[in-house]
Formats: structure tokens, C-alpha cells, sequence
């Protein structure tokens, strides 16, 4: 197995919580293992949840009120005081705040993927780590249904990855109706 290079542990370590470090040093030296792959692929989901927390409990309850300052700002033909009107609601009501938040996270997410992308997948559970990112995380709505439902190109592309993480279309299916 190739050994994670010092700066890609770094890189990692940087957005991965405290509890996972020791799992990630114990990963640079496991001879044949993508453990650090599978701590990654935890650590993005987990931060994809708490994007969807905040959305939920911050976000989702300003939404109706939000879109009908949108809507007036659109209806009137873009006027100043309808968008200081929106802008104003953003701001007191915490929307601009959180989706602020969703943003700081997201760079994160972004960060361990960049990093997940650096480290070579010795084994199928490696590569199939990354491949869960991806349809999860990264390419959403491009591979989700059965393979018959998708483009001819997406098909294609979908029946490569899986074969290259030793996956079925029964497993690419599951997970894309998780995401």
C-alpha cells in the first residue's frame, strides 16, 4: 500500500473531528487498508447532516416568508425598496446567518474530498468509499434511479464506477435514493 503522505494527513486532519484522528494515524501505516477512506466518507456524511440540520431547524422556517419577498421583488420588476425588503428579512430573521453556516460547512465537506481524492484506494472498500461520496455528495441527481430511468451516458458512466468498486446497480440504487 502506498503510504499517506504527512501533508494529505494534514489536510485531513483539518476538518475531521478530534475522535477520528486516532483512526486516521493507525490508517497510515495499515498495511493494505483504506481505513482513512472509510473515516473520510463518515466524517462528509456527517457533515452533510449537519448542513441538513440547519437547513431544517434555521433555513426550511424562513423559506414561505423569504419566497414571498422574492416573489414581490420579481413582481416589481426588481424595485430597490422590494429588494432592501428581502435583503432586511434575510438578515433579522438568521437566514443570511445560516446559510452562512451551511457555506463554512460545505468548505469543509469540500476540503475532505479534495483530500479523499488525493489518496489511491488500494481496495474495493476503499473505492467504493469514494464512489458512496460521489453518487452521495458530489454528482446527486446525474445517477439516482434505476439504470434504465438515466441517460445513456450517465448509465454508462454509472456501470464503469461500480464495477470498478466491485458494486452492483442494486447497490447504486440504494444509495442514490439516500442522498
Amino acid at each position: 500500500m502506498q503510504k499517506l503522505s504527512r501533508r494529505t494527513l494534514v489536510a485531513a486532519a483539518a476538518v475531521v473531528p478530534a475522535g477520528a484522528l486516532p483512526i486516521l494515524k493507525t490508517a497510515e501505516g495499515a498495511s493494505g487498508s483504506d481505513a482513512a477512506l472509510l473515516v473520510l466518507e463518515t466524517t462528509i456524511g456527517e457533515l452533510h447532516d449537519e448542513v441538513g440540520r440547519i437547513n431544517v431547524e434555521r433555513v426550511d422556517p424562513t423559506r414561505d416568508e423569504f419566497e414571498n419577498f422574492f416573489k414581490l421583488w420579481l413582481e416589481s420588476s426588481y424595485s430597490q425598496a422590494a429588494e432592501q425588503a428581502m435583503l432586511r428579512f434575510g438578515k433579522e430573521s438568521g437566514r443570511d446567518d445560516a446559510i452562512a453556516d451551511t457555506d463554512l460547512v460545505f468548505e469543509k465537506v469540500n476540503r475532505l474530498i479534495e483530500a479523499m481524492w488525493t489518496m489511491p484506494a488500494q481496495t474495493n472498500a476503499g473505492r467504493a468509499a469514494k464512489l458512496r461520496v460521489f453518487f452521495k455528495h458530489i454528482a446527486l441527481d446525474h445517477f439516482k434511479g434505476p439504470d434504465s430511468e438515466l441517460d445513456w451516458d450517465n448509465s454508462l458512466a454509472r456501470r464503469l464506477l461500480l464495477e470498478y468498486a466491485g458494486m452492483s446497480e442494486d447497490d447504486a440504487v440504494r444509495l442514490t435514493s439516500e442522498a
